[in-house]
């Protein structure tokens, strides 16, 4: 007998457990999608701004973003990494003197980018959602003035431009990717658990102890059918999101996001075994796999801005592989340009280390289960 088809019908027969996972995913990601522009509106991050460059420009620039944060009065002997880790203030911003001349040149040249050095300096913790809204802002402003345009609330003129943000959805982007990642980990155990938790029952055990099948045969069938399940799964959320709501090319920067998906979807697998070697029911693997998820996801930064936590919970986020996705998703999708190879795979790899984590702690309690 075929375990591919095993487990098939046992999704079949279990779709609750795989179409309300997705079905949720895709419903909020395109809720928060349409709201999320108007609601960031009054996202008011405190902030400090040292004008150095002093010029006219300079002062329309603060203006501008006087806007949209709390600007708080700098005096100079401030420790800005500790009021930065706790939260004191969101950014520090510092326009460098000739900032304004640089960007004349710039504006009467053929380049395509500002160089690095010319770019405004903006300091803020790791990870910071404020980060990407203010470069959103600054490059708006920027943008504007590149075109002699009259700069409108929500508008953006799509330039290549200082850390270069490509479209206004970008909060509203990273927001949905972020929630991709809660989507894998609450769908993907609870379709892989659900499969092995039905063939640890003992009719269906006895069934395929009696059939000719190998170990190695069974697990090769088992693997293949939960990557294909995996894959296809991570695939119409990442069209769904990327393509329809986005309207994202399919480019290296997909194809990263998509794997960036898909490396957290194979922890979703191991996350999958150990709960169906675990659990008994469907009531305490659902619950279980609800659990975990909103967890993983509060704790790495999915739903809230790892700003607004203490220095501790922030450390603590660290040992999260949704901490590590989400690093990656925002490289990917704030705008910049210049993704960092050896951060990118630095990401990646923590986020291995904890998928090898998990399959090792189902090895461990699997030849326990069957020693017993």
């Amino acid at each position: 007998m075929s375990y591919i088809k095993l487990f098939f019908n046992v999704l079949k027969a279990h779709k609750i457990n795989v179409i309300l996972p997705l079905a949720i995913v895709i419903i909020f990601s395109a809720i928060n999608t349409s709201t999320i522009n108007s609601n960031v509106s009054d996202y008011n991050p405190a902030i400090y701004i040292v004008d150095k460059d002093n010029t006219e420009f300079s002062k329309e620039l603060v203006a501008e973003l006087d806007k949209y944060t709390n600007i708080k009065e700098y005096i100079g002997n401030e420790d800005i990494e500790d009021e930065l880790m706790k939260s004191w203030i969101a950014l520090y911003i510092e326009i460098p003197e000739g900032f304004t001349d640089n960007f004349n040149e710039f504006k009467n040249s053929d380049n395509d980018k500002f160089k690095a050095k010319d770019r405004i300096i903006i300091k803020s913790i790791e990870g910071s959602k404020s980060r990407i809204f203010i470069d959103e802002k600054i490059d708006n402003f920027l943008n504007s003035k590149l075109n002699n345009t009259e700069l409108k609330d929500n508008d953006f003129i799509k330039l290549d431009v200082s850390s270069a943000i490509n479209t206004d959805d970008t909060t509203a982007k990273i927001s949905a990717i972020s929630f991709a990642a809660y989507g894998v980990l609450y769908g993907i155990p609870s379709i892989i658990g659900t499969f092995f938790m039905i063939i640890r029952k003992k009719n269906i055990k006895d069934r395929y102890s009696c059939a000719p099948v190998s170990n190695k045969k069974y697990l090769t069938q088992v693997v293949i059918a939960s990557i294909s399940v995996t894959i296809v799964y991570d695939l119409i959320l990442s069209v769904f999101i990327m393509n329809i709501l986005f309207k994202m090319p399919i480019n290296g920067i997909w194809l990263l996001n998509f794997a960036n998906i898909l490396v957290l979807s194979i922890l979703g697998i191991a996350l999958g075994l150990l709960f169906g070697i675990v659990v008994k029911n469907l009531e305490a693997l659902n619950g279980l796999g609800v659990g975990v998820s909103l967890a993983l996801a509060f704790l790495g930064g999915l739903f809230v801005p790892l700003e607004i936590f203490s220095d501790t919970m922030r450390k603590i986020a660290t040992f999260t592989p949704t901490y590590w996705y989400e690093q990656v998703n925002n490289m990917l999708n704030s705008g910049a340009n210049n993704v960092n190879a050896s951060e990118l795979l630095t990401s990646f790899g923590i986020q291995c280390i904890f998928i090898i984590a998990v399959f090792a702690v189902v090895a461990i309690i699997n030849k326990k289960k069957q020693a017993e």
